[in-house]
């Protein structure tokens, strides 16, 4: 039987958190990186009785629908979330199984299980084998779907469930925690989103889920229309580039992608990559790496809010951007807000939190990480940027990573003190074939 192929679309990235079985463990945190985490919870509750399940259809493309959710209590529903790089993190059951770690991301339009040695004791049935099309250059992965199967987000009062789910299984196990320092196991999409009004607090680190039927929203913050295109959730921006022109794109909404903002450049023949940005490699996604260029845009307007200094990476049509949209609005944007998805009422609502006028950085040394081992605390240099301040002191790709800053960190912050500050020397232990190496690294911020 020939595979089916399934457009994935968006910049995936993904980690994981609870803590499962040791073998389960060792193979997230040491299996080979394949997606990057473009870039990135808690503790089981108590159950609640069921409700009935609510038909509540979807469809996944031309696929057919996937199924029906399962209402809980009318009370809204507080799920506790952990961050790691913008990433956020839901504590899932698949058919009753233990909890183990997914992201949550609105630009997945399916429910997507990273380890598939993982599927016979979530009691997942194969089916028809898939081709995931999704971002990045390189072959794209197969996958095999599972029906009917009931998905299990823990809140603080019990389990939220979603009935009748497809579940698309990787055939390799990809190692997500390898960009995150943290395992993962996959992704919650579009699911949760179809059934919920679904607000995301970036600061208090958690959501609420409410019945839409129910809902009513009390505040003022700035509501932005949404557009559903193929489970997809899509809006409207201004981009003020360096030269003063401003350009309205169709932004594809990615809780998922780490990255602010990233531009297919002169999609339609329109907009062009601003003079002087730098090259990088943004990421990896589903199909392999991505690699794109890096500036500053002036200015984002999402309706009548702005957002300045944006750190823009414009890649090609390969970022795996969902089809008709023109840019992805990243985490490191919606962090900045208190928002709200309403797909019943096509609105998003952002209210600006305390955080909203932190500037934009990204990294300043050159240097990218990964992380190793069991625990995955082991460090290894990945990739240093040619003419980089890491390239300058002779930091080399496969050096490990032993100190920073005078002591031992995991990734995650490794990540945050590679972008400090602009001229701030920080020290470097590393290992270089069973050498130890010291070296001092001035950072510069050169987007």
């Amino acid at each position: 039987m020939t595979a089916d192929r399934v457009q994935w679309t968006g910049m995936m990235i993904m980690t994981g958190l609870h803590s499962c079985k040791g073998f389960v463990q060792r193979w997230a945190r040491s299996a080979p990186a394949l997606w990057v985490l473009v870039l990135s919870v808690l503790a089981p509750g108590l159950f609640l009785p069921k409700h009935p399940a609510m038909a509540s259809p979807h469809t996944v493309g031309s696929q057919a629908p996937v199924g029906s959710q399962t209402a809980v209590d009318a009370k809204p529903a507080t799920i506790p979330i952990k961050l790691v790089h913008n990433k956020i993190l839901l504590p899932v059951r698949i058919n009753g199984s233990e909890v183990f770690d997914f992201v949550l991301d609105t630009g997945s339009p399916v429910m997507l299980l990273a380890a598939p040695e993982l599927a016979p004791s979530m009691k997942l049935q194969r089916g028809g084998r898939l081709t995931l099309n999704g971002a990045g250059d390189g072959q794209a992965p197969e996958a095999w779907r599972a029906r009917g199967a009931t998905i299990g987000i823990e809140s603080l009062a019990g389990s939220v469930e979603l009935t009748g789910q497809s579940v698309y299984v990787l055939a390799e196990n990809p190692g997500f925690g390898a960009y995150l320092g943290v395992p993962a196991y996959g992704i919650v999409g579009r699911a949760l989103f179809d059934r919920y009004v679904v607000e995301i607090d970036f600061r208090r680190q958690q959501i609420v889920l409410y019945e839409p039927q129910r809902y009513s929203y009390p505040g003022s913050g700035e509501v932005v229309d949404l557009r559903l295109v193929g489970g997809h959730p899509h809006c409207d921006g201004v981009l003020v580039l360096p030269n003063g022109d401003r350009h309205t794109l169709d932004l594809v909404i990615d809780s998922g992608a780490g990255l602010a903002l990233t531009v297919i450049e002169n999609r339609g023949g329109g907009l062009l990559m601003p003079a002087g940005a730098q090259s990088r490699r943004l990421g990896r996604g589903l199909n392999g790496e991505i690699r794109g260029w890096v500036t500053r845009a002036p200015q984002l307007e999402l309706g009548g809010l702005k957002v300045t200094d944006v750190v823009t990476a414009f890649a090609d049509r390969r970022t795996g951007i969902a089809p008709g949209a023109e840019a992805n609005l990243g985490a490191e944007v919606l962090r900045r807000f208190r928002v709200i998805f309403d797909y019943g009422s096509r609105r998003m609502i952002l209210e600006p939190a305390e955080n909203f006028d932190e500037p934009f950085d990204i990294d300043m040394s050159g240097l990218l990480l990964r992380a190793e081992g069991d625990a995955l605390d082991q460090l290894i240099i990945e990739e240093v940027r040619e003419g980089s301040p890491a390239a300058v002191v002779g930091i080399e790709a496969g050096d490990r990573l032993l100190a920073l800053d005078g002591r031992r960190v995991s990734l995650e912050q490794a990540m945050e003190l590679l972008r400090l500050r602009d001229g701030y020397v920080m020290p470097l232990t590393l290992d270089r074939d069973g050498r130890r190496l010291e070296k001092q690294l001035t950072l510069k911020r050169d987007v």
